[in-house]
């Protein structure tokens, strides 16, 4: 870590409906990421996997139905779920209320990756932004 840092709540950076970077990885030498994300009922994170990095899934609020390889369960308030690079991972809000999570990134790969996103105005070169960043859709 360079140096401590204070990121107080209703702060951070919007890089898209319902996802603020919250701490970026410049405050710790761009070994971890975090972004806060509100998923609607309905919402999903279609299935896909990172090249190089690990990422954590910590419930706030609500609950998730997860995937990670060949498992899928319920995360609810206050789990954490470990994604490993190379692993294929998903999450859907099935419930009737939103649900807020963080995802917690081990280098700086989603957050340049977020940022760079949300700058698109093409959404047809999104594949191609992500697999830039090590991020590519599930194969089955």
């Amino acid at each position: 870590m360079t140096s401590s840092s204070h990121h107080p709540t209703g702060t951070g950076t919007s890089v898209g409906p319902g996802l603020d970077l919250r701490v970026p990885a410049a405050s710790t030498a761009a070994s971890i990421s975090v972004h806060e994300g509100t998923l609607a009922p309905g919402d999903a994170i279609r299935a896909h996997c990172h090249d190089g990095a690990d990422q954590l899934l910590y419930i706030l609020e609500g609950e998730v139905e997860v995937t990670v390889g060949d498992a899928t369960f319920a995360a609810r308030r206050g789990d954490f779920v470990s994604k490993p690079r190379g692993i294929e991972h998903g999450f859907a809000n099935r419930g009737a209320v939103p649900a807020r999570v963080l995802e917690i990134t081990s280098d700086d790969s989603f957050e340049r990756l977020s940022l760079a996103a949300a700058e698109l105005s093409d959404p047809e070169t999104l594949p191609a932004l992500q697999a830039a960043h090590g991020v590519h859709p599930a194969q089955g």
